[in-house]
């Protein structure tokens, strides 16, 4: 981190004090007249901030530490509009701002950092605020994305969208394709993303007992799309017959699934000998 931070000296907050050191510091005067301080030294013409921020409850004193790479543009609009909407993902600080009313809130920037350096910087204040909980609103003391909630965290959890919402969804999207140039972007947004070593199931290999569930879970799903074909398999030089599925026969046989795909598809008429009766 850089010189000007909450870890080193602060002739604006308290004289020869060392955060690391010292427990007994009023955390919220420190943050907000952090804050206060940076403010006053940004540019109004500055765009994309990238730093570390906090939302400050002028009544109680709790704050909650974010960071973001553009704060005043995208992340302080977002957390309000959340706010309003009463869907903001951090329930304590929902139910605060609800209580409290939004002019009862601050938004502060306490220092500028690279986008690089964000979490790294954010975790910092993080370790530091969480010696006093009561004050943050926080509840992940790691500096990540916002969590995905699953289960009884999720706010849609055990409710369904309404008939109506759908046939709504689906006449908004109806239609709408991306430009090319969106394409373009995603397409090179993408580009080596997830391959080679990048890729999170690189060398992994699924499991026989889960790769056998998974088949079981398509043929009693009741999909026409996964009723598995019965296929009659004939091999003139063995006069043998075989009626079973095209997963079935590679599992029997072990020949190779392109081979035996391309058979399949009549891209191919046999394979090692193997051919299907129409």
């Amino acid at each position: 981190m850089e010189n000007n931070t909450i870890w080193e000296e602060k002739s604006y907050i308290e004289p020869k004090t060392n955060l690391k050191n010292n427990d007994e510091l009023d955390q919220t005067d420190i943050m907000k007249n952090m804050g206060k301080k940076l403010e006053n030294e940004i540019s109004k013409d500055t765009l994309e901030i990238s730093g570390i921020y906090i939302i400050l409850n002028k009544v109680n004193n709790k704050y909650y530490v974010g960071s973001a790479h553009d704060i005043i543009g995208e992340r302080w609009p977002d957390h309000k509009c959340k706010l309003r909407k009463n869907k903001h993902i951090n329930k304590k600080l929902q139910l605060d701002w609800n209580i409290y009313g939004e002019n009862n809130f601050e938004f502060h920037i306490i220092e500028l950092v690279d986008r690089i350096n964000n979490f790294p910087t954010e975790q910092q204040y993080l370790d530091w605020a969480f010696k006093n909980k009561d004050l943050i609103y926080n509840k992940n003391p790691h500096a990540t994305h916002p969590p995905t909630l699953y289960g009884k965290e999720n706010g849609f959890y055990g409710k369904t969208h309404t008939q109506e919402n759908i046939k709504h969804f689906s006449k908004i999207k109806l239609g709408k394709h991306p430009s090319e140039e969106t394409k373009r972007k995603t397409k090179e947004s993408m580009k080596g993303k997830h391959v080679g070593e990048n890729n999170p199931f690189y060398k992994k290999t699924h499991s026989t007992e889960k790769c056998q569930k998974w088949s079981e879970e398509r043929k009693n799903s009741g999909n026409p799309r996964f009723k598995p074909t019965i296929l009659h398999w004939f091999n003139k030089d063995l006069n043998l017959h075989e009626h079973c599925t095209q997963h079935d026969f590679y599992l029997k046989y072990k020949f190779n699934r392109g081979l035996i795909s391309e058979v399949v598809n009549n891209k191919k008429q046999s394979v090692r000998g193997w051919t299907i009766v129409s």
